[in-house]
């Protein structure tokens, strides 16, 4: 499971949302902008969750469903971004 755009772009250009993502997840800010950069699954567990869920943000604000998900890999792929090769390890 992965974090909508939204997150996404929030994690990389709101630094207190980064930095309250960070203290959730007892991570540094860096870390957390790592992560994004990758969308990475860390970005769902339950601490950034409730994290995201006390700025007001809704479920379907944060997680991405399998239809953005196939048009995100498809995108990138596009964009040479994964190898297709990569396909089963997109992170």
């Amino acid at each position: 499971m992965k974090v909508t755009s939204l997150i996404i772009e929030k994690l990389l250009n709101d630094k207190i949302f980064r930095l309250n993502t960070a203290l959730a997840l007892g991570v540094t800010e860096r870390n957390v902008q790592q992560l994004a950069e990758r969308n990475s699954d860390n970005l769902t567990k339950m601490a950034a969750v409730k994290y995201y869920k006390s700025t007001g943000l809704k479920d379907k604000d944060i997680f991405e469903t399998e239809k953005q998900s196939a048009t995100r890999e498809k995108l990138w792929r596009g964009r040479g971004i994964i190898d297709v090769g990569d396909a089963g390890n997109v992170e």
